[in-house]
C-alpha cells in the first residue's frame, strides 16, 4: 500500500485547539450539512466530470465523536473509526468492518510562544494509506472532497502522482484574498503569505 506522508505544516492556533477540533468527528457535521447546498462545490464536482447529485448521499452519513460511516456502492458503507488518541499529540484512524484496509494518522505538536509572529502555533503531519487499497479492492478513485486546502506543493504533487483530483470547499488563495479585501490583513501581506505557503517548514531559514 502506498504511503502518503505530508511535510510538517504550521497552523496558527494552539495545539489544544487543533487537537480538540480533529479528535471529535462531530465537528464535521456542519461541514457535511452545508456541503449539500454548496453551489460552488457542486460546480467544482461538475467541472471534474462527476454528478453533483452524489452530494445528496451526504444526508446518510452517520457521525459520532469517534467514527464516520459513509454510504458506498457495492459494500454498503465505508466506516472510519478513531482507534487511538494521545492528547494533544496523535489521532489514529482505521477502517472498520470494511474489505478495504486503510488508515490515517494525524500528529500535532506545540510550536512557538506569545513572542513569535504566529503566537502559540501547532505543527501537524498527516500520514495516509488508502488510495491503493481502494483501487486494489476494485474501486475507481476519481477524486477527493475536502473542506479546505492550503495548496501546498507537496500535497499537490502527491495527489497528481496518485492521479486523484482534489475538490475543496475553499482554499488558501481565496481566503487570503478575501481577508485582504475586508481589511483583516494588509494587501502587502499577501506576497509574504504566498511565500510562506511555498515551504512553511523552511520559510525564513
Amino acid at each position: 500500500m502506498t504511503k502518503y506522508e505530508s511535510k510538517v505544516k504550521q497552523i496558527a492556533a494552539p495545539v489544544e485547539v487543533v487537537y480538540a477540533k480533529l479528535s471529535n468527528l462531530e465537528n464535521l457535521r456542519p461541514i457535511i450539512e452545508n456541503a449539500q447546498d454548496n453551489e460552488a462545490l457542486k460546480a467544482q464536482i461538475e467541472a471534474a466530470g462527476q454528478d453533483p447529485s452524489q452530494l445528496e448521499a451526504l444526508k446518510d452519513v452517520r457521525l459520532t465523536a469517534d467514527s464516520i460511516a459513509i454510504p458506498a456502492p457495492m459494500i454498503g458503507e465505508l466506516s472510519l473509526r478513531i482507534i487511538e488518541r494521545e492528547e494533544n499529540k496523535t489521532i489514529k484512524f482505521e477502517t472498520e468492518q470494511s474489505p478495504i484496509n486503510a488508515n490515517l494518522w494525524i500528529q500535532v505538536l506545540p510550536y512557538g510562544d506569545e513572542y513569535m509572529s504566529c503566537g502559540r502555533c501547532t505543527k501537524m503531519r498527516v500520514t495516509l494509506k488508502a488510495v491503493d487499497a481502494l483501487r486494489k479492492a476494485g474501486f475507481e478513485v476519481v477524486g477527493m472532497v475536502a473542506s479546505y486546502t492550503y495548496g501546498f506543493p507537496v500535497a499537490e504533487e502527491a495527489f497528481k502522482a496518485a492521479n486523484v483530483r482534489l475538490v475543496t470547499l475553499s482554499d488558501y488563495e481565496h481566503t487570503t484574498a478575501i481577508a485582504a479585501k475586508t481589511g483583516y490583513i494588509k494587501e502587502e501581506d499577501l506576497e509574504v503569505l504566498r511565500e510562506w505557503r511555498k515551504s512553511p517548514s523552511t520559510w525564513k531559514q
